[in-house]
């Protein structure tokens, strides 16, 4: 069966680094569509010591679309030694057209074309490719966690206003968590535009 591509993905604490890791796994019985790794090659799939074409294209929270050469860009090498580990590439934010090495991930949807294939030319010989959408929300949980550690400044026997604001976010942002990680796309756009609201409504300043 041929090669069915598969990512996760996981954001830096300092909110300026994306990893995107290939989850595809290694051929098997059990996982007839995953890579060929060392010498096993299966017929009409990209063999990963051959492939001569990786791109990253990424779309961010405006629109701009950024496309990444994992080959040349993250110098990562694909040949007989490639193991499952070495297919984790490193997004840095300078590496996305018209960002810096100071600007943060924003919060929001990144559209992800990963491509492989075992030509040069896209579209060439064998090759695979998967589109994915992640939700990316580093900022708001940042946010969250320091207003939660600001609580003690605000409490009142008489008034848990702001208490009970920040609670109410953070059940929110476990909702978007877990939109995120099932790929919720409406549902991720729902909740973080109902937590930017109450952020600013509520002055939950952070």
């Amino acid at each position: 069966m041929a090669l069915d591509l598969s990512l996760s993905y996981s954001q830096e604490n300092d909110l300026k680094r994306l990893f995107i890791t290939d989850s595809t796994g290694e051929y098997s019985v059990a996982n007839t569509t995953g890579w060929t790794f060392g010498a096993i090659e299966v017929y009409n799939k990209p063999y990963i010591k051959n492939i001569k074409y990786a791109k990253l294209i990424i779309t961010d929270t405006t629109d701009t679309e950024t496309t990444i050469d994992i080959l040349t860009d993250l110098a990562i090498t694909f040949d007989s030694d490639t193991v499952e580990s070495d297919l984790v590439y490193q997004i840095d934010n300078d590496d996305l057209v018209g960002w810096s090495t100071d600007t943060e991930f924003p919060d929001g949807i990144y559209k992800i074309e990963y491509r492989v294939g075992d030509d040069a030319t896209w579209e060439s010989g064998n090759y695979s490719s998967l589109i994915s959408y992640v939700g990316v929300y580093g900022q708001i949980e940042a946010c969250i966690l320091q207003a939660i550690k600001n609580i003690y400044l605000y409490y009142d026997n008489c008034n848990s206003k702001y208490t009970d604001d920040v609670l109410r976010m953070y059940s929110l942002f476990i909702q978007l968590k877990n939109a995120a990680f099932c790929g919720d796309i409406t549902s991720f756009e729902n909740i973080l535009a109902k937590l930017a609201y109450l952020k600013r409504i509520r002055n939950i300043n952070c």
